[in-house]
């Protein structure tokens, strides 16, 4: 007689999982065998399975299939930032100069950050066409506070990979674009003359650590001038911008 393995007692408790049971009958649903208690009764044939070594084309009730392998699913490539694109622009209006920083990513994301400044200008005693440019150091403080608030946004991002780090904003080459977009924004011809100092503390903006940023105004000068106050006992630095038509 045939006998069958117990896989799964299902909802009774006469049976036993891994105990062998001998066929006294069956359906097409289920085997007749003794149980545990001695009591002979029908169960699903669900409940079972063959034997290991059982003979090929022996019936069988519910005969484990080997599961089909289920596909791994490949996670989609990751975006990447590769680049930031800053935009600059200088718009004169009546005794200042309105400059917006912006800046987003290559490739294009969700990504969007914008500063704005503006720097006052007035005419001073000297001669006409001389102007005095006002606000050099609030000008370097927001472009540095522009580039924290790039990275300090990229480390917020989830799931995307940043191929960018600090080094790939320079503070000094932005001011420089700035001077440059107000010289030609300017719509007059004459001198911009900026100074400030170069040494010690001013509202929180340390003349320092900000050196690069200063000395890259040289660049964009027409003519630089450095010397110490003797009333502060401080280095000061003047710088001319020249505009012409």
């Amino acid at each position: 007689m045939r006998t069958i393995i117990c896989t799964s007692v299902g909802s009774t408790k006469s049976i036993s999982v891994r105990t062998s049971y001998t066929i006294l009958a069956e359906s097409d649903t289920k085997f007749t065998i003794v149980n545990d208690k001695g009591v002979e009764a029908n169960y699903s044939k669900k409940l079972f399975s063959a034997p290991t070594g059982r003979r090929t084309g022996e019936r069988t009730g519910n005969t484990p299939v080997a599961e089909r392998p289920v596909p791994v699913p490949v996670a989609p490539p990751r975006q990447r930032i590769e680049e930031i694109g800053l935009s600059i622009d200088v718009t004169r209006r009546e005794g200042s100069f309105a400059i917006s920083l912006l800046a987003d990513t290559l490739p294009g994301i969700n990504f969007r950050r914008e500063a704005s400044f503006v720097m006052g200008y007035q005419n001073v005693a000297i001669s006409c066409g001389v102007h005095q440019l006002i606000g050099v150091n609030g000008l370097i403080s927001t472009i540095n506070n522009f580039k924290d608030g790039i990275f300090s946004q990229l480390n917020e991002l989830r799931n995307i990979d940043v191929n960018v780090d600090r080094d790939d904003i320079d503070v000094s080459e932005i001011v420089k674009s700035v001077l440059n977009g107000i010289i030609e924004a300017a719509g007059f011809t004459g001198i911009l003359i900026i100074s400030t100092n170069v040494s010690g503390i001013d509202n929180g903006f340390v003349a320092e650590d900000n050196m690069e940023a200063l000395d890259a105004i040289n660049e964009v000068a027409a003519t630089t001038v450095e010397t110490l106050n003797p009333n502060s006992d401080r280095r000061i630095r003047v710088w001319t911008l020249q505009v012409t038509e």
